[in-house]
């Protein structure tokens, strides 16, 4: 996401498990940049403030709550959301929309010349453009940069497949959460 250490970064959808990993991945290179989260639960705040955010801005019906702008935003709630994304985006800003938790796939009514700021960017990343070679690239930053990736909550066996859905639907959860078929 061509960061720097002086990047001021928004982290929209930051209580998902990738909004929790980029936090990690941002924090383990740069630990002192300025790094806010949003949620759109008002009492995920603190859990936020723990996991390594230095503010938070509550997410109302795809609408920040908040006037602030950045350099750089990670954009997971994706089309629902990124016209805002881009008010809260600087001239020359980079925004990465590469989530979909705002439940919509395509934009409706987006006008690139008028929604985009000046000279601000819009880059995406998909999954299934995933090769051997990227993957180990991000093997060797974690490793390099010591980030811990461990889950928030472990689920044992397919039988808790449902539970694990309803945890992640539910209020408490935060951060990425793994079933494995398996116990070793």
């Amino acid at each position: 996401m061509h960061l720097s250490s002086d990047a001021k970064i928004l982290i929209r959808g930051a209580t998902s498990g990738t909004g929790i990993t980029a936090l990690k991945m941002i924090r383990g290179k740069y630990p002192h940049a300025s790094v806010t989260g949003s949620t759109r639960k008002k009492e995920k705040e603190e859990m936020l403030k723990r996991a390594g955010f230095d503010e938070v801005i509550v997410d109302l019906d795809g609408k920040l709550q908040s006037d602030e702008k950045f350099d750089r935003v990670l954009d997971l709630i994706g089309p629902a959301a990124l016209k805002d994304t881009f008010c809260h985006t600087v001239c020359g800003g980079i925004v990465c929309s590469t989530g979909e938790l705002g439940g919509q796939w395509t934009m409706d009514d987006f006008d690139p010349i008028m929604d985009i700021p000046d000279g601000a960017m819009l880059t995406s990343f998909y999954s299934g453009s995933v090769t051997a070679e990227r993957m180990q690239k991000m093997l060797d930053f974690v490793r390099k940069y010591q980030v811990d990736l461990h889950p928030e909550k472990v689920f044992y066996g397919l039988e808790q497949v449902a539970d694990a859905h309803r945890y992640l639907e539910g209020k408490r959860s935060f951060g990425k959460t793994v079933v494995r078929l398996q116990d070793e």
